[in-house]
């Protein structure tokens, strides 16, 4: 694994808002490959 492979991998990640970052560190959440926020972020709504 070298630098581009982790960029890579972070690049690919859907961004999260706040809210479902903080619900994702309680854990028991997928996230889905796109969400419906603006510019496709993944919202807490979006957490399965």
């Amino acid at each position: 694994m070298i630098e581009r492979d982790v960029l890579a991998a972070i690049a690919t990640q859907p961004k999260l808002t706040p809210v479902a970052k903080a619900m994702m560190a309680e854990g028991g959440f997928a996230v889905p490959a796109q969400g419906s926020g603006p510019g496709g972020r993944v919202t807490s709504r979006d957490l399965v």
